[in-house]
């Protein structure tokens, strides 16, 4: 197995990187966005994902994690996203 890679889509507002991290499996290039995604372990914060040239390809992998409830979708409504809990706690 070779080292992830990492294409940078783009900065936030707050400098941080927002990137695409790849591996290789012997079925070619995998997106590890994508399987945390399918799995349930992610949620696509589609603010950051424009420029992210597999940015559908994350909507599908998450309506997969979502219709099978897997991980987060197990919760009710999905848990509490993110963005959503940071914009409840600001002071």
């Amino acid at each position: 197995m070779t080292s992830p890679t990492a294409s940078t889509a783009h900065f936030t507002p707050y400098n941080r990187t927002v990137a695409e991290v790849l591996f290789d499996t012997p079925n070619g290039e995998q997106s590890v966005q994508e399987e945390m995604l399918k799995a349930g372990f992610a949620y696509h914060y589609k603010q950051f994902s424009g420029n992210c040239h597999n940015a559908d390809v994350f909507d599908t992998a998450e309506d997969i994690g979502r219709s099978q409830k897997l991980g987060v979708w197990r919760l009710p409504g999905g848990g509490q996203r993110p963005w959503d809990y940071r914009k409840q706690n600001r002071s």
